[in-house]
């Protein structure tokens, strides 16, 4: 059983609605990658920008706009490193904020 010793506090801020942050997960950043689809990564990278941004997860954001800028322009190189970097930070974001929902 939950305890909160802050029941004065709004049901909103205590539960932070993060599950479409967590349904979401990247978003397919991955398949679009390794099928060359620029502008479905786009997408997806502008998607998970922003829920990243939400939630004040600025490093994955900036990462996820930096993917994001690079399908826009079609330049897919690198793309896979900067994959495995946003994969890292997803991992950390996803900790970070299951601390907040278990409080």
């Amino acid at each position: 059983m939950k305890c909160c010793y802050f029941s004065w506090v709004p049901a909103e801020i205590r539960n932070p609605p993060v599950s479409p942050f967590f349904k979401g997960g990247l978003c397919g950043l991955g398949l679009r990658v390794a099928e060359q689809q620029p502008e479905a990564l786009r997408r997806a990278a502008h998607t998970l920008k922003s829920n990243a941004r939400n939630f004040g997860a600025t490093t994955l954001g900036e990462l996820c706009q930096e993917l994001e800028s690079q399908a826009k322009h079609g330049e897919l190189e690198g793309a896979e490193d900067l994959l495995e970097r946003i994969e890292q930070e997803y991992k950390q974001v996803r900790t970070a904020l299951g601390v907040v929902v278990q409080w």
